[in-house]
Order: C-alpha cells, then structure tokens, then sequence
C-alpha cells in the first residue's frame, strides 16, 4: 500500500513540475502573431470604412469638398502605414501564404503614391468621386477577403495548440508510466 502512494505522489509531483517548467499555460507564438495580424487586419478596415463614409458624405452634399478631402487624406495615411505594416508583420513572422496576398494591395498602394494618387485633390473632388468610391470599395472586398484568411489561420492556429498541448500532457502521462513501472521492477 505505501509501494503504491509513493510513485502516485511521484508523479504527480513529477508532472506539476514538468507543467512549470514547459510553460504550458503559453501560448504559442504563430497565435499571437496571428491575434496581432487580426487587429492590424481590422485597423485597415476601420480607416477604409471611414474613408467610404467620408466619400458617401460628400457624394450626398452632407459636407463640403475640402473637409471631405481633408478627413479622408488624413485617414488614409492611416491606412496604408497600416496595411504596410501588416505585410512587414507577416514577413517577419514567416506567414508567407498571407504576406504574398498583401502584396499586390501593397504595389497599389505604392503606385498611387508615385503617381500622386494616393491623396484627394480637393479641386477635383467632385470629378474623381465615383473612382474614389470604386477604388475603394474593390480594397473593402479584397481587405475583406483577407480578413477571412487571417481568420482561417488564427482558427488553425488554435487548433494546433490545442493538439499540441494534449499531445504533450499524453507524452507526459506516458513517460511517467513509463518511470513508474521502471520503479516497481527495480
């Protein structure tokens, strides 16, 4: 009987201590940088909604043109910083599937700025709204769709951790059987 509550206690100091020292209550890095990846995601998608309001304002006269092309050129650097940092964020944690769907958003953007389309001219507000408007309600439906595959990694992510921690537990389980039979044959 005292054989017996011996390596029971054994163990489970053993796998108290294991816990401790793996960590277990982590998580794993891919799920934070995919967390980060998801917020970044939707500070894209706030700026460009904004924007879409702002064009929708002036459209139906709500506002005049400069305070128009004043919020949306304010906003827009906004966006841009952060879809930039968003593909610098997937570079450098290794998400090379999401960073080469960022790009061709990223070249866009890149070319806009070079050709000096990025910003409004408050001049010709009223001439480019409807590409305004068109330009960017194709980015909503493209940052949409990224969103949905940040999502579908983020839920991967999870998943993954969630098996890989009861892979480990499992392991550990297996090795402390493992010692305690060692135990009682010696």
């Amino acid at each position: 009987s005292d054989l017996q509550q011996r390596p029971a206690a054994a163990a489970a100091a053993a796998t108290s201590e294991e816990e401790e020292e793996e960590g277990s209550g982590r998580m794993p890095w891919a799920l934070v940088f995919l967390l980060g990846a998801f917020l970044l995601q939707g500070a894209v998608l706030a700026c460009l909604m904004h924007a879409l309001v702002c064009l929708s304002d002036l459209e139906n006269d709500f506002v005049n043109p400069h305070d128009s092309c004043k919020r949306v050129n304010a906003i827009v650097r906004y966006e841009v910083a952060a879809q930039a940092a968003l593909l610098g964020f997937y570079l450098l944690a290794g998400f090379w599937l999401l960073a080469l769907l960022q790009l061709p958003i990223t070249l866009f953007h890149a070319r806009c700025y070079y050709r000096r389309e990025l910003m409004m001219d408050v001049t010709e507000a009223f001439r480019e709204l409807p590409r305004e408007k068109r330009q960017r309600l194709v980015k909503l439906g493209y940052y949409l769709l990224c969103l949905l595959f940040v999502i579908l990694r983020l839920v991967q992510a999870t998943f993954n951790a969630v098996l890989h921690g009861k892979r480990a537990a499992a392991a550990r389980n297996v090795e402390i059987l493992e010692q305690l039979r060692a135990q009682r044959g010696a």
